[in-house]
Parts: C-alpha cells; sequence; structure tokens
C-alpha cells in the first residue's frame, strides 16, 4: 500500500541573494526550481518560506502523495535540473526530511499566517507519549490552528520509516500570529509541559515561517 510523505528540504540561501526581504519571493533560479517540482507526478503541493529568525534559512516543503513518487522523482532527471537550480542559490548541503504527514489534512496550518516547525533529535522512550500531552495543550492554546506530527527519518530508499541514521521527529504547529504564540508561552500549562519535553530528547530545533504556497 502507497505511504504519504511529506519530504522537509531545509537549506541556506547565499546572504547576497536575500539583501531585499522580498528578493527570493521573485528569484529566477528558486522559481524555476519551484516549477520543476510543480511538473512532478505525485507532488500534491509545495510549501515554501523564509524562517523569521533568519531570512537566510528556507524550508522547502514538499507534499507527496506516496513514497514512490517521491524515490521516482530522486532517480529523474528532473531531479537533476532541480538540484542544479538549488545549488546556484544555497550555502552548504541542504538537509532532507521525510515524515508520514499529509498538509492536505491540516489546511488551517499550512495555509496560515504563520507556521512553527520543531525538530526533535535523540529523543528517548519517553519523548512521544511526554509530547502527544503537550501537544494536547498547544492545541488548546489561543491562536493555536492546529498540531501535525509524526516520527521522521533522514533517508528514504524506498519506504518512509525504513533507514535513515537520525532519530528524528516532526512538529508542526500553526498560529494566528507570532504575537499568539508568546502569548501562549507565558500561560501556565505551557510552561509547566515545556520542561518534561526537554528532559526528553537532545536537540530542539524550532523555526517560524510564513509559508507559500506554489
Amino acid at each position: 500500500m502507497a505511504s504519504q510523505i511529506m519530504e522537509i528540504i531545509i537549506f541556506d540561501v547565499q546572504p547576497i541573494i536575500t539583501i531585499n526581504p522580498d528578493s527570493l519571493l521573485t528569484n529566477s533560479v528558486l522559481n524555476d526550481a519551484l516549477s520543476t517540482l510543480k511538473q512532478q507526478n505525485g507532488v500534491r503541493a509545495v510549501h515554501w518560506g523564509q524562517t523569521i529568525e533568519s531570512q537566510n534559512k528556507v524550508y522547502l516543503l514538499i507534499d507527496w502523495i506516496a513514497t514512490q513518487h517521491c524515490v521516482k522523482f530522486k532517480q529523474s532527471t528532473g531531479f537533476a535540473a532541480f538540484q542544479m537550480n538549488l545549488d546556484l542559490i544555497i550555502l552548504g548541503a541542504p538537509r532532507m526530511l521525510y515524515a508520514p504527514i499529509a498538509p492536505q489534512m491540516y489546511p488551517q496550518i499550512f495555509n496560515n499566517v504563520l507556521t512553527e516547525i520543531a525538530i526533535f533529535s535523540s529523543y528517548n522512550l519517553s519523548f512521544i507519549d511526554t509530547f502527544d500531552r503537550f501537544s494536547s495543550v498547544i492545541n488548546r492554546s489561543q491562536g493555536c490552528t492546529g498540531v501535525a506530527k509524526g516520527i521522521a527519518t533522514n533517508e528514504v530508499p524506498g519506504d518512509v520509516g525504513e533507514g535513515g541514521s537520525e532519530k528524528l521527529y516532526v512538529a508542526i504547529i500553526g498560529w494566528l500570529d507570532l504575537a499568539t504564540h508568546r502569548t501562549a508561552m507565558e500561560s501556565v500549562t505551557f510552561k509547566e509541559n515545556v520542561p518534561p519535553v526537554e528532559a526528553c530528547v537532545q536537540v530542539i530545533t524550532v523555526y517560524h515561517i510564513k509559508l507559500v504556497t506554489v
């Protein structure tokens, strides 16, 4: 049975490209790369955006109908063209993650004003249950539009969940705006639930993004 997969590509762009805040929106090289993605069989939607914390950091989210479509793309000439375009604008190597999250099931997250993406690395056996409790608190917070989450891998050899040397977990959270998120973080229940999560994981990476849907 085909499995839904979301590919997350994280990369830094060359600083000269983001001198102007909106320069990436009109960058022909990036637009060519995005156009190549949209033409691929099995791509349901493509979302991308620069992080609020750093305009040079970009998150690219690809909603694949099935893992097999993602695998076939990486073996195609289209992928070579896509990679060639990215290489013209990025610094270093991109990071790629794969999670069984279906963006079309969470339009209130992926088509909202602000999206928070948290990546948890090297977590212990208590983490998933602990984060489930915390995600319920987040979901009930005023200004939160939803939480999508799942175990992720850093490789896609043929099916998500097989292979991948990193132990990862991804949470994608929708907020009305950054102010409502900050207000939620100051609540008693929020503060009570953060330390137990932090105790279960070695590395937490969090960025906020205003996603653009291609």
